[in-house]
């Protein structure tokens, strides 16, 4: 150990520009030598920005996409909700015309139907038969009229009979 004081104490006394250039320049690539493997893995702020501002923009470009396709979502759920909402009026109506046919209650009278399922109608039915007292005759609905077939049939009789001269 005295070997390595007595190292340490000798001192040179530095007579130029250039030695002391050499001994900075020594002593800045030991320091920029154990910062580098101390700061190993890291990222430089410079990069750091970079990948800040990348990031940045890929985040509002991912937030427009964002607001556009839920734009789209909100129209297609407002036009769901509407498509339900006619579903449902069909199958009320479906209902109220089953059961006035059931209970022989006049067509113009299924306006006056009150009711959201069938229990509801049935009961409101029920009682405007029995203001009505009368039963009358049911106007048929398109499933008892003429097809679409039976009215082309017809046609083609009509002018077959006519061709004969009957």
């Amino acid at each position: 150990m005295e070997n390595n004081t007595e190292k340490n104490t000798e001192f040179k006394p530095i007579e130029t520009q250039e030695q002391l250039d050499g001994i900075i320049k020594d002593r800045l690539a030991r320091a920029e030598k154990q910062a580098s493997k101390q700061y190993e893995g890291y990222t430089s702020p410079d990069d750091l920005k970079a990948l800040k501002e990348t990031h940045k923009q890929e985040l509002a470009d991912l937030t427009d996409k964002y607001t556009k396709e839920l734009d789209k979502f909100k129209d297609v759920e407002e036009q769901l909700k509407a498509k339900d909402e006619k579903i449902h009026q069909y199958e009320v109506s479906s209902v109220k015309n089953s059961v006035a046919r059931e209970l022989n209650i006049p067509f113009e009278a299924i306006e006056f139907l009150q009711g959201e399922d069938e229990k509801t109608i049935r009961e409101s039915a029920e009682k405007l038969k029995a203001v009505t007292g009368t039963s009358h005759f049911v106007a048929p609905t398109k499933d008892r009229e003429e097809t679409d077939e039976d009215t082309v049939t017809k046609a083609y009789r009509d002018v077959l009979n006519q061709l004969k001269g009957q």
